[in-house]
C-alpha cells in the first residue's frame, strides 16, 4: 500500500507530492509568460495550484514557504527547492 498523506498536510520536501506541486508552480508561471503571481499572502499561483491539489494546509505551507526564503511564487521554486538540499524528498547527490 502507498504512503499514507495526513489531512490538510503541509507541503514540503518530505511530502510526497512535493515534486507534483514544484511542476504545476513551474508550469502554472509559464502560462503566464513567465510572470510570477506576487506575494504568497496575497494570492499567487502557489496558492492556487495547493487549492487545486487539495487535501493540503494552504495556509500553513505558504507560511512554511516563507520562514525558507520563499516569499512570493518564484522565491519558492529558487529557494525553498534549496532549503535543506533536497528536492521533492530525494537527496540531490542522490
Amino acid at each position: 500500500m502507498g504512503q499514507m498523506i495526513p489531512l490538510n498536510a503541509i507541503v514540503n520536501s518530505d511530502h510526497p507530492r512535493w515534486y507534483e506541486f514544484l511542476v504545476r508552480l513551474s508550469e502554472r508561471i509559464d502560462e503566464h509568460g513567465d510572470r510570477c503571481g506576487g506575494p504568497v499572502g496575497h494570492g499567487g499561483h502557489a496558492r492556487d495550484v495547493l487549492k487545486e491539489m487539495g487535501n493540503i494546509d494552504v495556509d500553513r505551507t505558504l507560511s512554511t514557504f516563507d520562514d525558507q526564503g520563499g516569499h512570493c511564487d518564484c522565491e519558492i521554486l529558487m529557494n525553498c527547492v534549496e532549503y535543506g538540499g533536497r528536492v521533492g524528498g530525494q537527496d540531490r547527490d542522490e
